[in-house]
């Protein structure tokens, strides 16, 4: 055991791939017969103390555990199989050189070295030129130690780059001019450095030729392009290209995205659907959706997604996460056709977000962490940060969405080429689509390899959840409302709530109302109060009305159940949209002032067939508005009689009675002028003329 203290401190080992450095021998915590000590070692890089007993470290050394570093090495000493042979002559050239000064040494001063050289170079293996006094000595410095010199040390340590052959300093000066613009500026192409070289090398050999030297060699175009290849390095990508790029070519990828149990990390991102559907309603093409999805990284198993028309925002990912932290116990009654179930859902530890809805305010955020739900940016401009997402939309449109009919399968500049137009096919309604992308996620690609965990995800899920269990939802109530969008100062009457042209009552209205009619404020309609609600966006079947006298939301479901059943407010707008110009289409404006002035002439028809007291009536409604109002009788706040005609002397009239005749009058006065065909002046001649016949 004592021929393992012959270790120098400071001197280097590798442990099973980690570096290790002798710091001393140690007592041994059990004195053992033969007196020897513990060898202690420290981590290069972390400085924690590892020790070994002489047998453990004799079992580690036999079993090729440990490899020892006696003298420097460098990536040229190690030996290939596939070393030229004229490496192998100059490996054994400097053994020879090195091995022949250890036998005889003298100084290393550049006479004395000159003198050795010139003594043992008749007897070299090789008939080559000698080593100069100084590539000697470097040699004796780096290769090994006296003693201690062995042939894998004498390998070739020159830099392994690639080379070309020397040219002229013109031509090598027009092409670094050249190349350096090349590289400083994407937009000069690569027939741009050519031209450039060419050019330049023209000039130079009209100058040559005038004073009589000979002309120079142009490269050609593969020349150059092999130049200017050897010139990719990490700066020259990076001041072309960007730092971003030369990072994706040269670097590997850092800090990818693990996770040790199922809901630790989930990743949600999305896609604009490469598909056209159409509505189920009216037939309309109305683009291409959106698909949110949400992802958990252990396991490879899609926890939510959210497909709709809404462009992404913090909305629909906040509808994404609901659909994964709730679920979908309803799968058989929305799709019975569907044979497994959904299994994988829960509340993930650790959202892994899109930087672009970082910006887009702190309600994202406030509700996810109500959940406790922590979100973390994806860095800036980082996509395969995010690769699992990626490869996972690569694998539906490659299974899935491209085989659809209406299916965008290339580029839209490609498919005019080819002229193919995607919306011409384009037959599935979004329920439809709906129904196959939830077939494919839940008997497809489940049970499908995935190469990045080398198993299904299924059961790595499976396993998961047998192992760590599920983490759900304590409120899941709270949780709709807090991923809600928030609408103020709506009013609540025995009528429900009206919102987006839809109404939403139910039994719960009775109850709203007695809580909240007490504390309404004193200028409000009598049987009204203002409420703030919330509702989701991509269903408007129910909202959310916030009691304020008991701290809760309560929901109310809309009143034309079929319309809004999963119905996204930018499909209702769309309908409505559709539904006006439909209207306009229907019948003009010119056409309903017609129809309109036919039925004022109806009413005033109506007049004539009227008795004689009633028609009296309507004579004094259709008098001018100015005789009407000195016919008044008012009443000033004194009770005193104020306009109208002279009452008779032997009437004698109570205050009540005359109140009520004012009263009366007034309300017939109101009648004339609401229901008056005369009353707007500005009317166009050819109807004033047919109301004056009638009458």
């Amino acid at each position: 055991m004592r021929g393992l203290n012959n270790f120098e401190v400071g001197e280097r080992i590798t442990v099973d791939g980690d570096d290790l450095t002798f710091h001393s021998l140690i007592p041994s915590l059990e004195p053992r017969a033969d007196g020897s000590d513990d060898l202690q070692f420290l981590g290069t890089r972390s400085r924690r103390a590892v020790n070994f007993t002489p047998d453990e470290f004799l079992t580690a050394y036999s079993d090729g555990r440990i490899r020892l570093h006696r003298a420097q090495e460098k990536p040229g000493d190690n030996v290939g199989d596939d070393e030229s042979p004229t490496k192998k002559i100059a490996r054994a050239w400097r053994f020879y050189w090195v091995s022949e000064y250890d036998k005889s040494p003298v100084p290393k001063s550049t006479s004395k070295l000159l003198e050795f050289i010139n003594a043992n170079k008749a007897r070299q293996p090789h008939q080559i030129a000698p080593p100069s006094p100084h590539t000697l000595r470097r040699w004796l410095r780096e290769r090994g130690q006296e003693g201690d010199r062995r042939p894998r040390q004498m390998g070739d340590r020159r830099p392994t780059t690639a080379s070309r052959r020397p040219c002229h300093p013109s031509v090598q000066k027009a092409y670094e001019v050249a190349c350096r613009r090349y590289w400083s500026n994407y937009r000069v192409t690569f027939e741009d450095f050519q031209t450039e070289v060419r050019a330049e090398l023209i000039s130079e050999n009209q100058r040559r030729h005038e004073g009589g030297q000979s002309q120079l060699k142009v490269p050609g175009r593969t020349t150059l392009w092999r130049w200017l290849r050897q010139e990719r390095t990490y700066d020259n990508v990076a001041m072309r290209q960007g730092k971003h790029i030369a990072d994706r070519h040269f670097k590997a990828i850092r800090d990818s995205l693990s996770a040790k149990r199922i809901l630790d990390v989930a990743v949600i991102d999305q896609k604009r659907m490469d598909v056209h559907v159409c509505d189920a309603r009216s037939g309309l093409i109305i683009g291409r959706p959106w698909l949110v999805v949400l992802i958990d990284v252990k396991s490879r198993m899609i926890l939510g997604y959210f497909l709709s028309f809404e462009d992404p925002s913090v909305l629909s990912a906040m509808a994404c996460i609901r659909a994964a932290v709730r679920g979908m116990p309803d799968l058989k009654l929305r799709f019975p056709k569907i044979e497994g179930r959904w299994e994988a859902f829960g509340v993930p530890r650790t959202i892994l977000a899109d930087n672009a809805w970082e910006n887009t305010g702190s309600s994202f955020v406030d509700a996810c962490a109500d959940s406790g739900i922590s979100i973390e940016w994806a860095p800036v401009r980082r996509p395969e940060y995010k690769g699992i997402l990626e490869r996972f939309f690569s694998r539906i449109d490659d299974q899935l969405v491209h085989k659809l009919p209406g299916a965008v399968v290339d580029h839209p500049f490609a498919l005019r080429e080819r002229r193919i137009d995607p919306q011409s096919d384009a037959v599935l309604t979004l329920e439809e689509l709906d129904e196959l992308v939830c077939t494919y996620l839940v008997d497809i690609y489940p049970s499908d390899r995935h190469l990045g965990i080398h198993d299904t995800p299924l059961r790595v899920w499976r396993e998961g959840v047998k192992r760590d269990g599920l983490e759900l939802a304590h409120d899941l109530a709270a949780l709709e409302h807090a991923m809600g969008t928030l609408v103020r100062d709506r009013m609540l009457n025995h009528e429900g709530v009206k919102f987006k042209g839809l109404s939403y009552r139910s039994d719960a209205v009775d109850s709203l109302l007695a809580d909240l009619l007490p504390i309404q404020a004193a200028n409000l309609r009598p049987g009204s109060v203002k409420v703030k609600i919330k509702y989701h966006p991509e269903d408007l079947s129910r909202i959310f009305v916030w009691n304020e006298a008991k701290n809760t939301y309560v929901p109310l479901p809309c009143t034309n159940e079929k319309y809004a059943y999963r119905l996204s407010e930018r499909v209702h707008v769309e309908l409505q949209r559709h539904k006006r110009e439909d209207d306009e289409t229907f019948i003009t404006d010119d056409e309903l002032c017609t129809r309109k002035a036919a039925l004022l002439r109806s009413i005033q028809q109506s007049y004539d067939k009227l008795p004689l007291k009633e028609r009296r009536r309507n004579a004094r409604m259709n008098s001018s508005s100015a005789n009407s109002e000195e016919s008044l009788i008012r009443i000033d706040p004194t009770g005193s009689r104020v306009g109208g005609d002279k009452p008779e002397k032997s009437a004698v009239r109570s205050r009540k009675q005359k109140a009520k005749m004012t009263a009366t009058h007034v309300v017939e006065f109101e009648e004339r002028a609401s229901f008056d065909p005369f009353a707007d002046r500005d009317r166009s001649k050819s109807i004033e003329q047919s109301f004056e016949r009638l009458a």
